[in-house]
């Protein structure tokens, strides 16, 4: 496969991952992107992502379920200790009669409706690295996920946007990290902009701070017959089934 082969397959495959490992069902994983569930689940499983579950939790592991969240553990790490879906722990909990706070207070669903010099950075980031999605009866998501070692660009995300959402360990053998946020207004304004399209916001394109932040999200150097060269991240959202190989 071509250099520009890899990197489009790397990061379809981890928008796949942060899909799945924030409840979304393989089946509809699959139908999203016109693949099978079985190549969705052996993507997954080369991943390292674990299977969910699809039987019940026993009365001891619902019990723990509850005291790791009251002990202050995000629904997201919960869902992944046990193999298991979001809505699941949050069911379980709030049948319990527990109050869920929102984590989402303070959040700055206007965050990118001006493009100032910072919101052209993360919306280019998020370009580069972060995933938009919409299911039926749900706020829409964002999410993206990192590298462990590359947390802090996580909390500076999550402090621009003003909220005090989780930041998840997602996958503690491959070290990574994941934070989302729902936001109908946040969702909208990215894909108005030019999310999974042909063509950006032309006030984007010329924005040097929106190609940092494609650079720091994806960037890589290359070279073509000994002359250097920047290979930016793809970025359209038209892929085949041999990519996720």
């Amino acid at each position: 496969m071509t250099e520009v082969g890899t990197q489009l397959a790397a990061e379809r495959r981890r928008d796949v991952v942060v899909r799945a490992e924030s409840g979304e069902s393989i089946a509809s994983i699959a139908l999203r992107y016109g693949v099978t569930r079985q190549a969705i689940r052996g993507m997954l499983r080369r991943c390292g992502v674990p299977a969910r579950r699809t039987g019940k939790l026993t009365d001891a592991q619902r019990e723990e379920v509850i005291n790791r969240f009251l002990d202050g553990v995000s629904l997201g790490q919960i869902a992944t200790e046990f193999s298991v879906t979001v809505p699941s722990v949050r069911g379980l909990i709030s049948r319990r009669g527990i109050n869920i706070p929102s984590v989402s207070e303070g959040l700055r669903h206007d965050a990118f409706d001006s493009l100032t010099p910072d919101a052209c950075y993360w919306i280019g980031f998020l370009f580069a690295d972060g995933c938009v999605s919409y299911r039926p009866g749900h706020l829409p998501q964002i999410s993206i996920g990192l590298a462990e070692r590359d947390r802090g660009q996580l909390v500076a995300l999550r402090d621009y946007l003003g909220c005090g959402n989780s930041i998840s360990q997602t996958n503690p053998t491959q070290g990574s990290c994941q934070f989302s946020v729902r936001s109908r207004s946040l969702a909208d304004r990215l894909i108005e902009l030019g999310r999974y399209d042909d063509s950006i916001d032309g006030r984007l394109v010329v924005s040097r701070d929106f190609w940092r932040g494609v650079v720091d999200g994806d960037g890589s150097l290359g070279s073509t017959r000994g002359q250097p060269r920047a290979v930016e991240p793809l970025l359209s959202s038209e892929w085949s089934e041999d990519d996720m190989s």
